[in-house]
């Protein structure tokens, strides 16, 4: 497993080390392109299938077949289109995140060059998620669903420093086993005391601002459109000073 300590995600890999280029892929899973892929994984669990780190790649167009694993992804260049079983087609550009459920049948088309933050899980041996037909390319959307999002009850109200905050949750994709999920929250400001994280997550803040401070003395300034990862086990305070949104994706092993 890689580090624990909590970094911060770059389009370019970090400063000392970049992006790496990765094997080729698989010619018989192409149906055009020879694709060229770099990139650098933050984090990685290989017991449970599950990394997390950032990715580019050259254009190509893969084969339609089930998707291999549960992959969140956050587009930075570029655009993707997936073609799902019944012929229709979705598009994701720079900026916007998305999640394609493991097993579900679909095509990846990219016409030029893409760059992407990524989380897969992988969860080998594990059956996919139930009726996996019925499921589509999951958008999430920084506001959260047209109904709205549910309020959360805190259930631990010792964790603030000062006033407990309204905070509101959608989860947009949740595993067959509930250890990697994808959804977005709201909250007015707050305040932690010094805690270890319960499970590994990538956030991507969309509005707000935020002070992270691990307890190796490291202070993180979050601003709006920056992707701050956490694993599961690193102590941090957490301080915000105005209402912040958030798009995340956690991982915790089972």
């Amino acid at each position: 497993m890689h580090s624990m300590k909590i970094c911060r995600f770059s389009p370019n890999g970090p400063e000392d080390v970049g992006m790496q280029i990765w094997d080729p892929i698989d010619p018989s899973e192409l149906e055009t392109g020879k694709p060229v892929q770099r990139g650098h994984v933050y984090h990685e669990d290989t017991a449970h299938g599950y990394m997390a780190g950032v990715w580019d790649c050259t254009p190509m167009t893969v084969k339609f077949a089930p998707y291999p694993v549960n992959e969140f992804m956050f587009l930075l260049e570029g655009s993707v289109t997936m073609r799902l079983g019944d012929g229709s087609e979705v598009t994701i550009n720079a900026g916007e995140t998305f999640i394609i459920p493991k097993s579900l049948p679909c095509q990846w088309k990219q016409e030029g060059y893409v760059r992407k933050f990524f989380a897969i899980f992988e969860n080998p041996g594990i059956p996919a998620t139930q009726n996996i037909l019925d499921h589509k390319i999951i958008l999430p959307q920084p506001s959260g669903p047209v109904g709205g999002m549910q309020q959360l009850k805190i259930q631990d109200a010792e964790g603030f420093l000062g006033s407990v905050p309204i905070q509101q949750k959608h989860v947009y994709f949740s595993d067959s086993t509930d250890q990697f999920s994808v959804g977005v929250t709201y909250s007015a400001p707050f305040e932690t005391v010094s805690k270890p994280a319960a499970k590994s997550e990538m956030m991507i803040l969309l509005q707000g601002t935020a002070i992270i401070t691990d307890d190796y003395g490291s202070e993180f300034n979050v601003n709006a459109g920056d992707t701050i990862y956490i694993p599961k086990g690193a102590a941090y305070r957490w301080k915000s000073t105005e209402y912040v949104r958030q798009i995340y994706c956690c991982f915790d092993p089972a």
